[in-house]
């Protein structure tokens, strides 16, 4: 064996072993994070923030983990940067350039003046390379305000040390709560300082379809706030030029509080910067209806507005976790919404979602899919022709005298891709309910000759019933896909028998129609 040869085959091997190690390594590892609350007597709260994030592969510094980004409001709040450093791979120290420190205004403030004020720190971390460490530390102090938060003790990265630190001031009160609790994750108190360190978490799974994180992980819940309840307006006054709007609109009242919701989603910018991030600071619905712009809560507020003004009774309501907290509730805010009764039914709407209106109680969320068909085939010759009730169908000429009809779809809840459903898989598969129905009917003349045999493939489970039947009587040919999805999450036993169900009703031989033309 020559040198050059063997050269490229040590070269081969080096590559392949790096590349096994790779598939068993994660791009990066949180060596720490740390997040420490501070409330002090005068009301001021100083949060610390630091991470400490070990680098393992080039598409960690070159797609993912190069920036870092921290958004607050120099209206209420300081950031000062305590530490941004890399440690090469050799132990030597990098800091950060001056340059590597860039303002902006984040992207969720853009188109809305009164949240230009904001400001998202961009920090550029420099001299990364495999084996590096990113140090980041900060601080940013808040005027007087409440605490409000909710911590993933998890996160894209595995974490080797992951500490939430929580003081308050012996007089006040801290309501926390843990769910999803873990035994990787333990608290200590001393005095009125509350630690929750994590140890050894897992990353978050990257699984298609997943529920969200704080579904399957430990969830931190922190608030010194009362209810939001307490906190709302009770002046929801529009200017004239509301008023014109809502006299303008036509339909009967239900009609109108739809358009009113569709108005408040699609014609105001929404701007996502939670309540949290503001300080709890907010606007009026007369101010928001001038600005056309806002955060979820505050076109809430308006959308409220708008509908008193048409002569709703309407109001601002929340969705809540319910905790407990040394054996007392508390309510952490999920979301907003409005609610009014209307001939002794109760709706809700949202100003970030528009779309049928149904009273509570009546499921939007099942998606309903009914079809029925007709198909006429005609030949000539060896020519095949279709026609359906929207006009003349498309078939797919396969050979001379053979031909193929697909039957449209609509793609219904299972508007999933089957290539996206791995092998095995750890956390449950979100999916939705559905109820489905195709019957199609195919009239065929005397010399057409359907090449294919009688199906019936039944499918019986927890989480649903499907059908998929094809039978001819004379001549005609009949089709019914039939499936009910009952369960919106599929549980990790019973994954594999949802994915071959999902991978029969996708199958094209199924969906497919061969004809002969017979002479």
């Amino acid at each position: 064996m020559t040198m050059k040869k063997i050269t490229t085959f040590l070269a081969i091997l080096m590559f392949a072993a790096e590349a096994l190690v790779m598939a068993q390594q994660p791009d990066a590892e949180y060596k720490l994070l740390s997040r420490k609350y501070e409330i002090k007597s005068d009301g001021n709260m100083v949060y610390n923030f630091r991470k400490e994030l070990k680098l393992n592969s080039q598409r960690a510094f070159f797609s993912v983990y190069g920036e870092s980004f921290i958004v607050y409001s120099p209206e209420f709040q300081t950031l000062k940067i305590n530490e941004a450093y890399t440690l090469r791979a050799d132990g030597s120290r990098v800091d950060a350039p001056k340059n590597a420190f860039v303002e902006q205004l984040p992207s969720a403030c853009a188109d809305c003046g009164y949240y230009n004020a904001f400001r998202e720190m961009v920090v550029v971390h420099t001299a990364l390379e495999k084996g590096a460490t990113i140090v980041l530390d900060y601080t940013i102090t808040s005027k007087p305000g409440v605490l409000l938060d909710k911590i993933v003790f998890a996160e894209d990265a595995p974490v080797t040390k992951y500490v939430v630190s929580v003081k308050v001031p012996s007089a006040r009160d801290l309501n926390y709560a843990v769910k999803n609790p873990s035994s990787k994750v333990a608290l200590k108190q001393v005095g009125s300082q509350f630690t929750w360190t994590g140890t050894s978490l897992p990353q978050t799974t990257a699984e298609p379809y997943a529920p969200a994180a704080d579904k399957l992980y430990p969830v931190l819940f922190l608030s010194t706030m009362d209810e939001m309840d307490n906190m709302l307006p009770t002046d929801f006054s529009l200017p004239t030029t509301a008023g014109n709007f809502v006299a303008g609109l036509s339909g009967d009242e239900l009609d109108k509080a739809k358009k009113i919701n569709e108005h408040v989603v699609r014609n105001l910018r929404l701007n996502n910067i939670s309540l949290a991030q503001t300080g709890l600071r907010f606007r009026n619905a007369g101010e928001v209806w001038n600005a056309n712009c806002g955060n979820a809560f505050e076109k809430t507020l308006l959308l409220n507005g708008l509908l008193q003004l048409a002569g709703f009774q309407s109001k601002v309501a929340f969705r809540y976790d319910t905790l407990k907290c040394n054996g007392k509730d508390f309510y952490f805010p999920q979301s907003e919404y409005v609610t009014f009764d209307w001939l002794d039914q109760k709706y809700e709407l949202t100003a970030t979602h528009s779309g049928k209106l149904e009273p509570v109680g009546k499921s939007l969320n099942t998606k309903l899919v009914s079809v029925d068909d007709n198909y006429i085939l005609t030949a000539e010759g060896k020519t095949l022709k279709c026609s359906g009730k929207k006009g003349d169908v498309e078939l797919h000429q396969l050979a001379e005298g053979y031909y193929s009809l697909t039957l449209e779809r609509p793609l219904g809840v299972f508007g999933m891709m089957p290539g996206l459903l791995v092998g095995k898989r750890t956390a449950p598969l979100v999916c939705g309910t559905a109820k489905e129905v195709y019957r199609y009917t195919v009239m065929l003349p005397k010399n057409v000759r359907w090449v294919g045999k009688p199906i019936d493939v039944t499918v019986n489970k927890p989480f649903g019933y499907m059908q998929i039947k094809m039978v001819q009587k004379d001549n005609k040919l009949e089709v019914v896909r039939s499936l009910s999805l009952t369960e919106s999450e599929i549980p990790v036993a019973q994954y594999n028998d949802f994915k071959a169900m999902l991978l029969k009703w996708s199958d094209e031989n199924y969906k497919r129609l061969v004809f002969s033309v017979e002479n």
